[in-house]
């Protein structure tokens, strides 16, 4: 008789954990599904309130029309490549003069 139970006790606790390792996967995808929904609202709303009429003339800057006019606005910055991180290498320094440590 205990067997039995026994067994039924086992049945019933694998079925159990069988479910929670079904159920909380779906749980937390659904979860983080809605967060992402919640996030993309609320950039949504942001942009909504900040429109193009609203920020100040000076605050906007003229968009570019040659290359040579980013450089000059993005002093220190190599155009993107995929060899570069677009940061301009430190200058090499001087070498210390002779005899002296």
């Amino acid at each position: 008789m205990s067997s039995l139970f026994l067994r039924s006790i086992r049945l019933i606790m694998r079925l159990f954990t069988y479910g929670l390792s079904v159920a909380l996967p779906s749980f937390c995808f659904l979860g983080l599904t809605g967060c992402a929904e919640d996030n993309e609202a609320a950039i949504n709303e942001q942009a909504a309130k900040t429109r193009a009429d609203t920020i100040p003339a000076d605050k906007v800057s003229p968009p570019v029309s040659s290359q040579a006019e980013w450089a000059k606005r993005n002093a220190g910055l190599n155009p993107a490549s995929s060899s570069n991180t677009g940061v301009m290498p430190m200058p090499k320094r001087p070498a210390p003069a002779a005899g002296k440590n």
